[in-house]
């Protein structure tokens, strides 16, 4: 079993042994009793070139990498996010929004 404790723990240690951006809005997490323990990190950049960098250097410490672009149907947000896994197994969803302007 995985505590919100343990997933803390590993994501700090992450933060830490990568030294990735501390610019971070908001974390949630999820403890498993059987299934996959997940994190889900909101970073705070709001501009496109900072957003997509930080996610990149944040890919760039993770495994099994995947990436999505996702809008709601006639909404004014796009969020850009990266998810894999930390080296503890837990997966990670690393997640920002960009305003869409016309």
């Amino acid at each position: 079993m995985t505590s919100i404790g343990d997933l803390l723990t590993a994501l700090c240690a992450h933060l830490t042994a990568f030294d990735l951006p501390p610019a971070i809005a908001s974390v949630h997490t999820v403890g498993s009793a059987g299934g996959s323990p997940e994190v889900t990190v909101q970073l705070t950049a709001r501009e496109p070139d900072d957003l997509a960098s930080r996610l990149l250097v944040w890919a760039d410490t993770l495994t099994e990498v995947t990436a999505q672009a996702w809008r709601e149907p006639h909404g004014d947000w796009v969020d850009l996010s990266v998810t894999g896994l930390l080296p503890c197994g837990a997966s990670v969803r690393i997640y920002g929004g960009l305003r869409i302007t016309p």
